[in-house]
């Protein structure tokens, strides 16, 4: 008769315990390989972001460069037939703006007809060049043009009834009105619209400095 080899109750749990370990491990393995595979799932989804963002971003450059490309043609062409909303040439938005060397500029690039017809251009509102830069101040521009103006140019008057010497003079801009003066010193002897001088007008305005610089080139004239 054969006898079995007890078997101790230690035995079989160490057995079991073991056999519950290699249950976790591979357990753990296949939490392992999945969390792998989640990783790499998300690491392909951010790459495909990434692509629809550089595909994005592609678009958009390439509508922003047709969106360029025909407002610079678009420019170019209001440039060449009307530049400005009051129906400004560039002279005009060039003296506007205080831009001497852009007026220079202009200017050297004109023949001499097309220079004195581009000068006395009047804007919607009657305005010259010279007019939208006595008005503003830009003594130096003003300069500049009146070197290529004569006296009839230089007194054209805008729909409001003002010329560039009494728009300075109600404006108040002295240097301005220093330049009209050191070219054409009669200018202090002319009326607005209304008829009023330009001493008058400078008087209800209040500029003082203008007052006493017109009170002393009037007196030297009527010496």
């Amino acid at each position: 008769m054969i006898m079995e080899k007890p078997t101790s109750s230690r035995g079989v749990t160490m057995e079991k315990q073991q056999s519950f370990r290699g249950v976790m491990e591979k357990q753990q393995s296949f939490r392992g390989v999945m969390e792998k595979q989640q990783s790499f799932r998300g690491l392909m989804e951010k790459q495909k972001s990434f692509r629809g963002f550089m595909e994005k971003q592609k678009s958009f450059r390439i509508a922003m460069e047709r969106q360029l490309s025909f407002g610079g043609s678009s420019e170019r062409k209001k440039v060449k037939e009307s530049p400005g909303k009051r129906g400004d040439s560039h002279l005009h938005l060039a003296a506007r703006a205080g831009n001497l060397t852009r007026v220079k500029e202009i200017i050297e690039k004109c023949e001499s007809s097309e220079l004195q017809a581009l000068l006395s251009k009047q804007n919607q509102e009657g305005e010259t060049p010279l007019y939208v830069a006595s008005e503003n101040g830009h003594a130096l521009v003003v300069s500049e043009l009146l070197e290529h103006v004569d006296l009839q140019t230089a007194s054209i008057k805008a729909n409001n009834g003002y010329d560039p010497f009494h728009v300075a003079t109600k404006q108040g801009h002295l240097e301005v009105l220093k330049e009209l003066l050191r070219f054409f010193p009669n200018l202090v002897m002319t009326t607005d619209s209304s008829n009023s001088t330009a001493l008058h007008t400078a008087a209800a305005q209040g500029h003082i400095d203008v007052v006493h610089l017109l009170l002393e080139l009037t007196q030297t004239l009527l010496r």
